[in-house]
């Protein structure tokens, strides 16, 4: 939290010109050069801020708390429900134009009896409006029936909670009035233009143009729905090639204890202790495992000297469990150790 009026920019260059004031005889000591080579040679030492707002959204950072969510899910997760949206919405216009001629007789008689070809296009894009708005209310419902068992997929934490926010219930409803003209638009402008007398007299109705762009829609559709079949198809073989690939070591029977080095010199005790418990076949210490990055940062109050940490590693513990029915498992070992 910065003072009113701060800058973010200069604070952060302050923050950058102490550390290398503080840091230069350590990169002397063990580099062999002073701290302006060090930066000639393209590498830099310091701390950078970042806004409050950003760090649920912001990967870059590396060593946070919690790993952050990408922006670009976002967008591709985004992307394909606009792209179901819009093959809704087409094979909407599809229909409704196909079924142009039932309601030809409709719109001549409401013509005839003084209806202006504007209220013609308002009531279609009403209709239209209210099938996205019944289609939302229902998607809703299926939505928050089905999210407890899409949490346990994914192993989040979604909630539905039209309440949450104020401005949650005017966005779908903004939502699905978009959606209705984007459905209905083209409809409500087609079959309002149609020529009374033609209609009613039986004349039938012109639709060589229509027909075209009918066709250009459906392809396009179709095209769209193949790009999804493909896309979903890569992903699934993406996911299954992660799942079935050999990773060069056996993961199963396995428990990872992390801060070991809290324990200090009273490591090795535990780690004796641990040895002797039914179902543990071996312990390993080391200072990182597979699929986590082996970085390491130490603070420490200027002044204060560092407490013996296991030689500055953080320790972790692999236990490798034979999972007998008498091991670990029946015991409840493993409830104590998490």
């Amino acid at each position: 939290m910065l003072k009113p009026n701060s800058s973010p920019e200069k604070t952060e260059q302050k923050i950058v010109e102490l550390i290398m004031a503080s840091v230069g005889d350590e990169i002397q000591k063990y580099l062999g050069i002073s701290i302006d080579e060090y930066r000639r040679q393209g590498y830099e030492l310091g701390y950078s801020l970042q806004n409050l707002k950003d760090i649920h959204l912001d990967p870059s950072i590396r060593q946070e708390f919690r790993k952050a969510g990408d922006p670009k899910f976002l967008v591709i997760l985004g992307s394909l429900a606009i792209l179901i949206i819009l093959i809704a919405a087409i094979n909407f216009m599809n229909l409704s134009t196909a079924q142009a001629s039932g309601r030809g007789k409709e719109v001549g008689i409401k013509k005839v009896g003084g209806s202006s070809r504007r209220l013609l296009v308002l009531q279609f894009l009403a209709e239209s409006f209210i099938l996205s708005l019944i289609s939302m209310i229902i998607a809703i419902i299926f939505l928050g029936a089905a999210l407890p068992s899409l949490n346990n997929l994914l192993n989040t934490n979604l909630s539905l909670d039209l309440f949450a926010r104020w401005y949650v219930l005017p966005f779908l409803t903004g939502f699905a009035l978009l959606t209705g003209i984007l459905a209905g638009g083209y409809p409500a402008v087609y079959l309002s233009s149609f020529n009374p007398y033609q209609v009613l007299a039986g004349c039938g109705i012109k639709s060589r143009g229509k027909s075209t762009l009918r066709r250009v829609l459906v392809i396009f559709q179709f095209s769209i729905s193949f790009l999804l079949v493909i896309g979903t198809s890569i992903m699934y073989r993406q996911i299954k090639y992660m799942i079935d690939k050999d990773l060069g070591f056996n993961q199963e029977r396995m428990i990872v204890i992390s801060g070991a080095e809290l324990l200090g010199e009273g490591y090795r005790s535990f780690r004796e202790d641990i040895k002797g418990l039914t179902g543990v076949e071996n312990v390993v210490s080391s200072s990182s495992f597979p699929g986590r990055n082996n970085n390491h940062n130490r603070y420490r109050l200027e002044g204060k000297n560092d407490e013996p940490l296991l030689c500055g590693l953080t320790m972790w513990i692999t236990i490798f469990l034979m999972l007998t029915e008498s091991g670990c498992w029946k015991e409840g070992v493993l409830m104590k150790l998490l």
